[in-house]
């Protein structure tokens, strides 16, 4: 049967209200869930990883992967000198064309960035998913218009791109230029990431006297950037010229070097940091300081870039207080991994902890603890914070992805399993003959780590749904 005007707005008006129910629902349960946690202490929970550009009130918020892909297109026209202007023009079209995404699909044949396709000339659809040389292809069509510097950005773009929408890039001008400004060093320490602890294993220093994880970083920059004058690491190590406990010393770090320092060559300097940064995920970057300035991975990484101050004798001459702020020089240092104790069976999760709790390290305890709290051996405060539930949380999942078993501390006794599932509020323990043991999280005292499972099958996934309390099937569940 038709339906008439009359019902048709009826049921416009139900559906209003189903939907306004369904939101105040939502709402509702979002504030309790939230609650909950702070009230467990679970929170607060940490950033998601990201990046972002602040720059002259302009806020431009990218992925990671976005990240890298715009770094790669602002380190190219660095290297080849182009102007920042360059730089604004190119990221607008590849806002426009992929959302500063890879893509490795498009209109008929094109690809990556910027879009381009094989059959225009523009190169192989293998070379045009390389983001640099994506990036290369569009400054070499860019620069042979006359009068590009003072084009408006979506003109220019334009004449490059030849799109069936001129006008689309407009609306990325802004963003760009921002982001342009931060990646190319003319606005300092407006360009920051967010990104968590990487759960990899240590390494030791190789023949250049860099581990691997740091080798790695000096021929992406080299790769990048071009010849860069480099130092701080030597074969067979360096044991002098930096401070005590420095990266250098473990070869996990290097220095490169902008001198003398004078308005470029700054410029140049923030604009390697803020590739750095960038790329501090895919590249497992722990540190990068420069011009008195430090980001550093995990919970710090929340803050962005903050003020640096080096410790030392405050009447330091001011060549050598120069020297120490890093303002002629990029350190860069990489995670140092997961180490073992000598002598004991168990692991020291070190790059877990977030800089800003103030941790040097794990303290090799006895037994040996992972994020210690009520009741430890390490005398943290009592109750737990929600800070060391947040560590402990990290210890858990790292122990889950790797397969590893684990023990906690319940009432000065160890109990011990692999981790099945951990969600922040409890941990599921399964033992060596299939029983499960649900412990909450504010009960556990300390938390050690083997790295030897005795157990059948390693549990891979440490994001299990630890919401679903039915039983498992044959097996005993305990509730501690």
């Amino acid at each position: 049967m038709p339906t008439t005007e009359l019902e048709v707005g009826t049921v416009g008006r139900d559906l209003g209200r189903a939907r306004l129910f369904v939101v105040i629902v939502t709402v509702v349960a979002l504030g309790v869930a939230g609650f909950v946690l702070v009230r467990l202490g679970a929170g607060p929970l940490p950033d998601p990883e990201g990046c972002k550009a602040d720059v002259a009130g302009s806020h431009v918020e990218l992925s990671t992967d976005q990240a890298e892909n715009a770094s790669a297109i602002a380190a190219v026209a660095v290297r080849r000198g182009l102007p920042a202007r360059a730089v604004s023009i190119a990221l607008a079209a590849a806002f426009q064309e992929s959302k500063l995404h890879n893509l490795r699909y498009g209109d008929r044949d094109s690809v990556g960035l910027f879009q381009q396709r094989p059959s225009q000339g523009w190169g192989t659809r293998t070379l045009l998913l390389d983001p640099e040389y994506a990036a290369g292809a569009f400054y070499d069509q860019l620069v042979k218009i006359d009068g590009y510097q003072e084009m408006p950005i979506t003109e220019a773009a334009q004449q490059v791109q030849r799109s069936g929408f001129p006008d689309a890039y407009a609306e990325h001008e802004t963003g760009a230029r921002a982001l342009a400004s931060a990646l190319t060093g003319y606005s300092p320490a407006r360009f920051s990431c967010v990104v968590h602890n990487p759960g990899v294993p240590t390494e030791t220093a190789g023949s250049t006297g860099l581990t691997p994880r740091a080798e790695k970083v000096k021929t992406d920059l080299e790769h990048a950037f071009g010849g860069l004058p480099m130092g701080g690491f030597a074969p067979g190590g360096v044991s002098s010229g930096h401070m005590t406990g420095s990266a250098h010393y473990d070869g996990r770090a290097f220095d490169v070097f902008f001198r003398p320092v004078t308005a470029e060559s700054r410029r140049y300097g923030w604009a390697v940091a803020a590739y750095l940064v960038a790329n501090a995920n895919r590249l497992n970057l722990a540190t990068v300081i420069y011009d008195g300035h430090i980001w550093s991975v995990g919970r710090s990484s929340e803050s962005g870039w903050r003020a640096y101050d080096p410790p030392g004798d405050p009447a330091t001459d001011p060549a050598t207080e120069a020297v120490l702020e890093h303002r002629d020089h990029v350190h860069v240092d990489v995670v140092a991994g997961l180490t073992r104790t000598a002598g004991a069976n168990f692991l020291i999760l070190r790059d877990l902890v977030p800089e800003s709790h103030n941790f040097t390290g794990f303290v090799p305890f006895a037994p040996v603890t992972i994020g210690g709290c009520r009741g430890s051996p390490g005398g943290m405060r009592d109750p737990m914070s929600s800070s060391m539930l947040y560590t402990m949380g990290m210890a858990l999942d790292r122990a889950a992805e790797n397969g590893f078993s684990v023990a906690v501390l319940i009432d000065g006794a160890w109990l011990e399993g692999l981790v099945a599932a951990h969600d922040g509020v409890g941990v599921v323990l399964e033992s060596h003959d299939g029983g499960h043991a649900v412990v909450k999280t504010d009960r556990i005292a300390a938390v050690k780590v083997t790295a030897e499972s005795p157990y059948r099958a390693p549990i891979t996934d440490g994001h299990l749904h630890f919401e679903d309390h039915g039983a498992f099937p044959g097996r005993q569940r305990t509730t501690v």
